[in-house]
């Protein structure tokens, strides 16, 4: 068979004979070996396009279909296509290169696309592989869209880990609310005298903070310090003996509010 495409040459350079419909085996002239490069230099602007994404993008959001400039024969593990979108996909998604086969475009876990990894004029590189949607054969999608850094997106099953700052003792807590959203206080063996000295942090509006307290085994006090305010809920001054104390704050533009404290029982 022609070696037409990067698909079709083989990792044996001797199985690499026909170029093109040029003949590279044996002995060849001065004419031959030119046109064995020019062909060679062509396949490889072609494939260079290909993965740029220069290929013809039709059919529809959900159904895609690509004429490459390769034109490929045929379908094999490893072969790779850029597309630039037309528009964002509303559910499970299918590839159709160079009318070879309709395949599902799958994700990085092999499953199938639910709707939005594909955004209107995303640039987007999918890679074959036969034993992929039960041996069926697709595309992964290599760079699927995930959370955009500025879009506005609705979250369905995710979670959202707290990031915690874990303290034990200190008269003046260091927290950055830039990286923290719990700090947890353990074993505290003096007073605390200011939570304000040591807080640093760009809080926005709405942001939420929440300290966890626990002293040593002796009741401490504890002074908040002018970043911390009563917004409903009195600052607690003192921890109880051995029990967990939680506060909770609201950023309201000046400083934070307290909207919540439970001492344990």
């Amino acid at each position: 068979m022609a070696k037409n495409t990067y698909a079709d040459l083989s990792v044996t350079p001797a199985s690499n004979t026909d170029l093109l419909n040029q003949n590279s085996s044996g002995s060849a002239n001065a004419n031959t070996i030119d046109t064995l490069i020019q062909n060679f230099a062509g396949m490889t602007a072609r494939y260079y396009g290909d993965v740029g994404g220069l290929g013809t993008v039709g059919g529809s959001a959900n159904a895609i279909t690509v004429t490459s400039l390769s034109t490929y024969q045929s379908l094999a593990s490893g072969m790779q296509i850029a597309i630039k979108a037309s528009a964002a996909n509303t559910g499970a998604a299918t590839l159709n290169l160079d009318g070879l086969g309709v395949k599902s475009i799958r994700t990085q876990a092999d499953g199938a696309l639910v709707g939005g990894e594909i955004v209107a004029s995303g640039r987007y590189l999918l890679q074959y592989d036969a034993a992929l949607n039960s041996a069926a054969g697709g595309w992964t999608l290599v760079n699927q869209q995930f959370v955009g850094r500025s879009t506005t997106e609705t979250l369905t099953n995710k979670r959202l880990t707290p990031r915690v700052t874990t303290i034990t003792s200190s008269g003046t807590p260091t927290v950055n609310t830039d990286n923290c959203d719990f700090v947890n206080i353990t074993a505290q063996a003096a007073a605390i005298t200011s939570m304000t000295t040591n807080l640093s942090g760009t809080p926005t509006i709405g942001d939420a903070l929440i300290f966890q307290i626990k002293d040593n085994g002796t009741a401490r006090a504890i002074t908040w310090g002018a970043s911390f305010t009563a917004k409903g809920v009195a600052l607690p001054t003192t921890t109880v003996i051995s029990k967990l104390l939680t506060v909770a704050f609201l950023w309201n533009g000046s400083n934070w509010g307290c909207v919540g404290s439970a001492q344990e029982a």
